[in-house]
């Protein structure tokens, strides 16, 4: 009886061994100069055609070359987010508007609206069902005042003193219908 125990438990090892390592993979990582100043502080793909899309205004590329295929100008040269939904269109992020971008053919994009929604909000996502556009941003209440001897904020990245923040008083959940 335990010798047929310890063989079915030999056998499940086995088992459990070889469908686990069947599903072992190789994973490759290619990496492309996009070249150009400023940092990236979006990325978002369009599942229709594939191409990746990164802030520095707006940038179509091609994720097999890397190259830039396409670019769209904006308002905003500093978007905050983008995402896609899989309809050809694509909603780029600028802290206070959402501008729409369609994509014409795979090489080609022309901004066809800006939409109003809340200075500061950052996250966007589609849902892919609805193809509805969310954001979310919390809002704050006046900073506290800083002591009469403190010395300035000090700068930070770009130069820039945040300084303190005040409280979170609100936030503010906004959908984009499609």
């Amino acid at each position: 009886m335990i010798r047929s125990l310890f063989a079915l438990i030999f056998v499940a090892a086995v088992v459990l061994a070889a469908l686990t390592t069947g599903h072992a993979q190789m994973v490759k990582t290619e990496k492309f100069d996009i070249k150009g100043d400023g940092g990236t502080d979006y990325l978002t793909v369009e599942p229709a055609t594939g191409r990746v899309f990164v802030s520095r205004s707006f940038s179509a590329l091609d994720p097999k070359s890397g190259d830039i295929i396409a670019t769209a100008e904006l308002e905003d040269t500093a978007p905050e987010g983008a995402a896609a939904d899989g309809q050809g269109h694509i909603f780029v992020n600028n802290e206070g508007n959402v501008t729409v971008v369609h994509q014409d053919s795979p090489d080609k994009y022309t901004v066809v609206a800006t939409v109003p929604t809340f200075p500061g909000a950052k996250t966007i996502s589609v849902d892919p069902k609805t193809h509805n556009v969310y954001l979310f941003q919390p809002e704050r209440g006046p900073a506290p005042p800083p002591a009469p001897d403190a010395p300035p904020p000090a700068a930070g990245a770009g130069g820039r003193g945040r300084g303190p923040r005040g409280p979170i008083i609100a936030a503010w959940f906004i959908v984009i219908k499609s």
